[in-house]
This record gives C-alpha cells, structure tokens and sequence, in this order.
C-alpha cells in the first residue's frame, strides 16, 4: 500500500486493493484522524455557558448563556476539584454540572471562536464551562416544535428538565400537576415513546445539537469516566435515560431488579439527581463536556440554526426527519438530498423553487442526517415506505420531485407511487457503478474502488467521518471539483462550501449507516429496468462531470427512461441544480402544473 495512506486509511482499506489513486485523490496526507478516532458533535454554541477569570478570579469574559443563567461559582472552591472533572455546585434544586481548566490546557479544548480569543485576552488564567439545555430558549422552541410539541407540553417539559419533578414542574408553570401530567402524556403519544425520561432524552439533544451515535458500552464507559460511576452503573444510568424500566435495565446488564435498584440508589447519589428525569439532563451535560474537553470525538459549533426540522415517527417508533420550507397550500416539491449530503436544501435551489410557487420539502432518508436507519434489502425501497408516511401525515395527494443523484430512490417512487408523482426533474442521476465511465477525478475513483470491492465502503466513511471538519471539508471539496470549471467557479465562494459543509455534516457523529447501504447498492445492483409512463421527467446531466462519463450516462438513462425528456446542460458540472435553476424549473414546469 502507497507509504502516503496514514495508519487510519490503512485500516479502513484493509483487505482492499492497494490503491496510490485513492490517497492521491483524497489528499489524505493532509488528513490526520479526529482525538481518540471519535465521532463529532455538532453542537449549538447557544447552549454554551462559558466563562473566562483573570489570576485574581474576576470575570473577564462571559457567555450570553452564562450570564442567563445566573451562574456564579466560586473560582477557588472550584480549583478544589481536579482540572476537567464535572461537579455539580450551586443552590438550585437541580444545579448544572460545571468543569473547569487553565488557559493553557483549554485551548486545547472544542471551543466556539470568540471563548478562544477570550483565552488569549491579558491575565485569562481559567475557563469554566457549563452545557445546559435550558440556556438557548429559541433551541428549546425548536426542537419542541420539530418533534411535534404545543407549546404547554414544551414548557412543561422545559420545566421538569429544570427541576426534576413533574409537581415542581406544574408549580413552577402555574398548573395543576394532573394538567402536567396530561400534558406529558400527550407529549408522549406524539413523539412515540413509552416513558418521559425517553422523551426529555429526545428533546434534550436535540436542544444541544447532533449528537454521536455510538454503542451503549462506548457511551457507559465515556459516562462512567465522566461522573465516577461504575461501568455497571452507568449502563443502568443509560437504560434509564433512554426510557426503560427498572426491570428492562437490569435484565440489559444481567443484574437482578433488586441489585439494579440499590445500583439506582447509588447513581443517584453520586450524579446529586433524585430522579429518572434530572438523570437524563445530567448524564446530556456530561456528554457534552466530555466532547468539549475532548475525552470523546470532538465538536464543531454549528454556526446558524439548523435547517428548519420536524420528525415523524415510523411504526416502530423510529424516527423521519425533515424540513418544511413552504406556505401548506403551496404546490409541494420534494427536493431530494444526494447520497453524500443531507436534507439541508441549497440557497440557490430552494429560493428559486419558492419564488416559482413551490413548498419545498426534503426528507432524511433511512440513515442519513437525523433520520433512523432502517435495515432493508433496498434501501431505495425503504425510503419510498418513508415517503409515503410523510405525505400521509401531511395530507400530501401528489407531490413533484427534484433529484440530486438518487435517481434509484425516483424509480422506485415512481414504480410504487406513480399516480402521486407530478414532474420529475433528475438532476446527474448515478446510474450503478460499473456504468459510470471512467472520468478520474476523485469521487469517480472511490466509487470504482466500491464496485471492485464493496466491503470498502464502511471502513472509508467511517474514516471520513472521523476527520470531516469544515477546514478538511473545503480542502476535500476543492479537490474534488478541481477538473470541472464550473464547479470550481461555484465553490469559489466560501458562502457555498460552508452551505455543502452543512448539509453534510450529520455525517460527521456517525450517521453514515445511509451513505453506506447506497453505496454497496450501487456497487452490487444490477441494471435499472426500464420505466415506462415517465413522459413528465426530465434528466438534466451536466455537460462537465467529475463523477461519470456524461456520455456514458446519457445513454444508461435514456434505455431506463425512454420516454422522459433528455438534456445535457453545456457548462454545466455536478452543481448544476444550483448554477442552473432555470433549467431546473423548466423541468418541472409552472407550480399549478406538476
């Protein structure tokens, strides 16, 4: 194997043909792996309550969020506990957990710009950190809005992560404790889940960010480091916090209900909660300061609120997300995500679609962004039984439908739902790998080393994920367009990788279960057969690809969709969505006609 793959590439290619082209490609000498290998968070720098001391313990810099909260600690009880070691201090029922450092030892830490640059102001000596939930009152509307929450079940909700209680939470809210618990269980029957701390787990993260996914023991061990449990007891604490019994957590760690509830006893008295609720706010903040201190993955501040969400729950009580951009009695289009992005919908796609008339809607599908996986035989197919839920839910009778790639998830549409689907535009729809024409830029080699050899693709994207900051992001993305013009031209401006970064992050905490099931479909399918009935679709395909050969894609497409519409766009590359919405639009045609 080429000496310029670090130990990581090594690893993820293991078993894989040797391959110089794919380090050349990817640059990957540049890249080095995330701390510990560990997946990133992305987090809302809201949430962030952080405060910086000079060496005679004055407050020289404080957060938005700091200041909200009242906080005050004393900086020398403080220093009493060891360096990056949470502890709860304050006279609040339910005070947050705290963590302190020295200047130079957090610099090292995952900190948003303007605590860095406050770490370097004369005599900064300290920085003293806290993640609570409750800090970023417009995140805490948000994510109540997108799992589906009036606004009495939020505040209630709010109010019990703030305290711990459901009566404290009715006082404090001004209404009857049945009222609350009412509210709670309406809450619950919303979003799918059978108990409350399962719910306060759901909107806690959300209100946060994104979180990593990871295996219950890897989480256990982090918490059990974080806050002096027990590896034991931090699986109970976990279970609990996901929503299970006393019983269904001791049956997961093969404990009787009886030594769970003593173990329960225990937890209780260490974190300093006195329920299963408290529990959840505080094994949440002591995830975050473990990413922040960086004792697990990393973080990336999210420098804008988040697309705007909703989750819908699946039968089995997994979730679907997605956005709604659009008036509800608008024509509704779906715009749907590439299999390396997300449901984030460019700028320059969706202000155009909006001014045509259109809703705007995208869709996670199955193990992208912050949709559940769904493990099928087709993950196309899975995807269309998502569909299908939304439109339901939204009492959506037809809907057009814009592509980016993923022209296997249309067809499928298409062949279960054709009297539902309006105009159809593909825009460089990938046809299976070994279809694709040999082009040599850098997307196109991976994807010929998938087709040769498709066991590659999980260890790639979990090595992808590992490092994909926005800086490495933007040199990967330069690279990869290098040999189109027009993509190049578009992603000069720095306003359009940042938008791409975005849209592609989610990958970042491990949700790459999606990106893989496509990729190994796409590496193994046989043909597309062809479709007929498809004289409302149109393919667009960019005159410059650095992915496929626009010839050889042409023709693939034009025998499985003989009787759509066919257009290679002159001058245009794998951006045409965005450089070419006019082409787009006269694909789909006038908002009353799709």
């Amino acid at each position: 194997m080429d000496a310029r793959f670090p130990t990581g590439m090594q690893l993820a290619l293991a078993g894989a043909p040797a391959s110089p082209r794919l380090a050349e490609a990817l640059a990957v000498d540049a890249l080095t792996l995330a701390p510990q290998g560990g997946h990133i968070a992305v987090l809302r720098a809201e949430s962030l309550c952080a405060a910086v001391y000079d060496n005679g313990d004055s407050l020289i810099h404080a957060t938005t969020a700091w200041r909200a909260a009242g906080l005050a600690p004393d900086p020398e009880s403080l220093r009493t506990v060891p360096a990056g070691q949470p502890v709860a201090t304050g006279d609040d029922t339910l005070p947050p957990l705290l963590m302190w450092a020295d200047a130079a030892t957090a610099r090292g830490w995952a900190l948003p710009a303007a605590e860095r640059a406050a770490l370097d102001l004369p005599g900064a000596a300290m920085l003293v950190l806290a993640v609570i939930p409750l800090a970023a009152e417009a995140a805490l509307e948000a994510a109540s809005r997108a799992l589906g929450l009036t606004g009495l079940q939020g505040r209630v909700l709010a109010a019990v992560l703030k305290t711990g209680s459901i009566r404290r939470a009715a006082s404090a809210c001004g209404i009857a404790y049945d009222t609350a618990r009412g509210a709670i269980s309406e809450a619950m029957a919303r979003v799918g889940v059978p108990r409350l701390p399962a719910l306060l787990n759901r909107l806690t993260l959300l209100v946060l960010g994104i979180w990593p996914d990871g295996d219950d023991a890897e989480q256990a061990s982090l918490l059990a480091d974080m806050l002096g449990l027990t590896q034991r007891q931090a699986g109970l604490a976990l279970a609990l916090a996901l929503g299970q019994t006393r019983a269904e957590a001791a049956a997961a760690i093969g404990v009787s209900e009886a030594v769970a509830k003593k173990e329960i006893d225990q937890i209780f008295i260490i974190t300093g909660v006195g329920s299963a609720p408290a529990l959840v706010r505080r094994l949440a903040e002591a995830r975050a300061l473990a990413m922040l201190s960086g004792v697990a993955g990393g973080v990336v501040w999210a420098d804008e609120g988040l697309a705007p969400l909703r989750f819908m729950a699946r039968p089995d009580g997994s979730r679907i997300a997605l956005s709604d951009h659009g008036r509800a009695g608008a024509p509704p289009v779906l715009v749907v995500h590439s299999s390396m992005t997300s449901r984030h919908v460019a700028t320059p796609l969706l202000r155009a679609l909006q001014r045509a008339g259109y809703r705007v809607l995208a869709i996670d599908r199955p193990g992208f962004g912050m949709s559940d996986m769904v493990p099928a035989p087709c993950p196309f197919a899975a995807a269309v039984d998502d569909l299908v839920l939304v439109l339901e839910a939204l009492k959506i009778d037809r809907i057009a439908m814009v592509t980016r790639g993923a022209a296997q998830f249309a067809l499928a549409a298409g062949r279960r739902l054709p009297e539902r689907l309006g105009r159809v535009v593909l825009v460089n729809p990938d046809p299976p790998s070994r279809m694709s024409g040999e082009v040599g830029g850098v997307v196109s080699v991976i994807k010929t080393l998938f087709w040769k050899n498709p066991t590659m693709v999980a260890g790639f994207a979990r090595l992808l994920a590992s490092q994909y900051t926005p800086g490495k992001a933007e040199a990967i993305i330069r690279r990869t367009v290098e040999a189109s013009p027009p993509d190049r031209a578009f992603m000069a401006d720095p306003k359009n990788i940042a938008e791409y970064y975005r849209a592609s992050r989610a990958s970042t905490t491990g949700r790459y279960q999606g990106y893989v099931a496509e990729q190994v479909a796409f590496a193994t399918m046989a043909d597309d057969a062809p479709l007929q009935g498809t004289s409302g679709w149109t393919v667009l395909l960019g005159g410059v690809d650095v992915i496929h050969d626009p010839g050889s894609v042409a023709a693939y497409w034009r025998i499985v969709l003989p009787d759509a519409a066919h257009e290679t766009v002159a001058g245009a590359g794998r951006f045409l969505a965005m450089t070419h919405t006019d082409a787009v639009l006269a694909g789909l045609g006038p908002a009353t006609n799709f």
